[in-house]
């Protein structure tokens, strides 16, 4: 019998094509189980039948702290998915979604007042959901508190996870500066799986002002964070030999004008930087390898996909919204009050929703 022969039942497994089946198949019995956790099984199951876009999640309301995500789906058969209801309750940012999960945090001040003394701390709370398996429930990060002291303030802060395996790991990046900007000190904090506490990953100081810009923002690449600085620049923070280094922009482009430019990591785990650039109705995608100048690996013309989306809205500005990793070929754009869905590899631009709020929307596959 086929079944009796493991290469023969290995092709068909593979071909199942569904996550969810070839989890089912594994629990057949344990010959099963063996042969669909193998590695080299589960990589070629993979290029097979690589992650799917389920959809997106956009922020709902203008310029609000109190805003509810609100789920859109890419996959017709695919039922709605909502994040629990302690999440479309409270105040919380959205800090990106992949494998099925949705990590979101928010920012907490808390003044503790001892007799004369009085000191101000800002409690970083994060969660991980599990929107597409809500038997998982959520899990509670421990929470980050930062203190405050006079004459300086937070100049940037941002949460990273970085999935190695199965071992799952968050960075907290702030960037504290004295008032007077004439000194900067770096703190990264890290938790990975297991930890109950964070802990200080590095500590740099400088003897200048750290100017890390909010957008576009900044992303974990291996052991390096990316982050646009000035106009041009970009500033990256190895996290290993914890020092600062600079990159100029490709000739043409600049930081100028929010949503024209930006960044994006390799889907792979590699050092690779892809830069995203918008002019007009072009999209222009450059690679960075380690160690080398940048490389203009594709430009895409929008002109004739927009023609038929937007006859109401001819003249309405092209914005990039969001960028997963750019490999994973799909981008959100925005033109007027419309959002739209690139899919990268088959050139085709769609309407996935209307009447954009301020808030990015964040993608899960």
């Amino acid at each position: 019998m086929a079944l009796d022969d493991d290469d023969l039942l290995a092709e068909i497994i593979v071909r199942l094509g569904c996550p969810a089946s070839l989890v089912r198949a594994a629990t057949v019995c344990r010959r099963w189980l063996q042969l669909a956790s193998d590695h080299a099984f589960l990589r070629r199951f993979r290029k097979l039948h690589p992650p799917r876009l389920l959809g997106f999640y956009l922020g709902q309301g203008w310029y609000t702290s109190f805003w509810r995500p609100r789920f859109f789906s890419m996959v017709p058969q695919l039922p709605t998915l909502e994040l629990p209801a302690v999440v479309r309750r409270a105040c919380f940012d959205m800090v990106g979604c992949w494998n099925g999960r949705v990590l979101t945090s928010r920012t907490c001040t808390v003044l503790q007042v001892h007799g004369n003394h009085s000191e101000i701390w800002h409690d970083i709370i994060s969660v991980l959901h599990t929107p597409t398996c809500p038997q998982r429930g959520t899990t509670i990060i421990p929470t980050l508190r930062l203190p405050t002291k006079e004459g300086i303030f937070y100049a940037y802060r941002q949460l990273f996870f970085k999935e190695e395996g199965k071992v799952l790991s968050y960075f907290y990046l702030t960037v504290k500066s004295t008032i007077d900007g004439t000194k900067s000190t770096v703190h990264v904090y890290m938790l990975q799986n297991g930890d109950d506490a964070w802990r200080t990953h590095l500590t740099l100081a400088a003897d200048y002002f750290v100017h890390a810009r909010y957008t576009p923002g900044s992303i974990l690449v291996g052991n390096k964070i990316y982050m646009s600085s000035a106009r041009n620049e970009i500033l990256v923070l190895d996290l290993t030999a914890a020092f600062f280094s600079t990159i100029q922009l490709p000739q043409g482009v600049d930081f100028g004008v929010k949503g024209t430019t930006m960044l994006s990591r390799a889907d792979d785990g590699a050092s690779d930087v892809y830069l995203i650039h918008a002019k007009e109705l072009q999209l222009h995608v450059w690679l960075r390898k380690a160690g080398n100048s940048w490389l203009l690996v594709d430009n895409i013309c929008l002109r004739d996909m927009c023609a038929h989306l937007l006859e109401d809205e001819p003249t309405a500005f092209l914005k990039i919204n969001q960028v997963g990793d750019y490999t994973a070929e799909f981008l959100f754009l925005e033109m007027g009050r419309w959002a739209l869905h690139l899919d990268v590899k088959s050139r085709t631009l769609r309407k996935v929703a209307e009447g954009l709020s301020y808030k990015l929307y964040n993608s899960v596959r």
